[in-house]
């Protein structure tokens, strides 16, 4: 992907099934983001005629990064009923082009340009080592469900990146506990996937697993108040987040070894960026490096936290610059 000028100015929309966030480009500038709820708006035209009035000015073209698969310029979000079709919104609202993208591809794309005070180094491989600028890149996180995409550096352009399905790839398990959790979510999912257990969603299946194991009946918790009572200090709830991350860490030292990231592993998504000091604390790095033989491989490769307030702004913003159309990312 090879850089450009803006044909500003652009509108920059971040979607996923909770919130969408917009904001304006113009002149390589980004102004300030917008966010509204996705369920205020029946469908996103009426989102992006409410942002253009506020904003005041008409885009010309408009990327949009989603959190869903994205197929011929179009999406449907998986927890939100707006549908979202590049080509139909070109037309609608007079654009020279509208480009859709996964949310991850946009992180990916936004990897180069993280200043130091964007990012926090998890692990001391983070702080001694950042990676050569010319080797990949990987960025994973949980969410909803669990995104990654590989950046690829290119000698002469911006790079290019491939989205991954990863989250949907067979969790494996380190030791006999999550052997056991394992067992347990199979029973109820039959295939259990990296993003049945390391995600929002994977947190309270994770703590209901390991009240099962320890004789006790609860119900479902939200993460969000599995994270709250790990802070008041409740045994449980950080049984399960220690759980939570160290699958983490060993998904994450898979992906690295089977896209060759050595430039690093970055982790985003809504969650992480919450529990940094939790992370930190965390065995993630250790189980990030626990792969027998490849384990010098992998103490060589840096960990980082993206820190930055709306990095996927970063991404849209490199792609409104490029010449890329749908079908490069199809």
């Amino acid at each position: 992907m090879s850089g450009g000028t803006i044909p500003g100015p652009a509108l920059l929309c971040d979607i996923g099934g909770t919130n969408a966030r917009f904001a304006f480009l113009e002149d390589a500038r980004s102004g300030p983001v917008t966010q509204l709820e996705t369920a205020a708006f029946p469908t996103i035209d009426a989102a992006i005629r409410h942002v253009v009035a506020e904003f005041g000015a008409a885009p010309r073209q408009a990327v949009l990064s989603v959190a869903g698969p994205v197929a011929q310029n179009r999406a449907q979000l998986t927890n939100a009923a707006w549908s979202i079709d590049g080509d139909e919104l070109r037309r609608t609202f007079g654009l020279s082009r509208a480009l859709v993208v996964n949310d991850f591809l946009a992180l990916a794309y936004c990897l180069p340009t993280l200043t130091a005070d964007e990012r926090a180094a998890v692990g001391a491989a983070g702080a001694e080592d950042e990676g050569s600028a010319n080797d990949p890149k990987v960025v994973i996180g949980p969410g909803t469900g669990f995104g990654a995409a590989l950046y690829l550096p290119e000698p002469e352009g911006a790079g290019r990146v491939v989205p991954t399905e990863s989250g949907h790839a067979t969790l494996a398990a380190g030791n006999e506990q999550e052997e056991r959790v394992i067992a347990l979510l199979r029973r109820d999912l039959g295939h259990v996937a990296v993003e049945d257990a390391v995600s929002g969603p994977g947190l309270t299946r994770l703590d209901q697993a390991l009240a099962t194991l320890g004789g006790e009946t609860q119900p479902a918790r939200p993460a969000a108040e599995i994270v709250a009572q790990a802070e008041a200090g409740e045994r449980q709830a950080n049984d399960t987040l220690a759980l939570f991350f160290g699958l983490l860490g060993a998904t994450a030292g898979s992906i690295a070894v089977t896209t060759g990231a050595t430039g690093g592993v970055y982790l985003a998504g809504g969650i992480l960026p919450r529990l940094e000091e939790q992370l930190q604390r965390s065995s993630f790095r250790a189980r990030f490096e626990a792969k027998g033989r490849m384990t010098p491989y992998l103490e060589a490769i840096p960990t980082w936290l993206i820190t930055a307030l709306h990095p996927a702004f970063k991404g849209l913003a490199r792609l409104a610059a490029t010449p890329a159309q749908p079908s490069d990312f199809s």
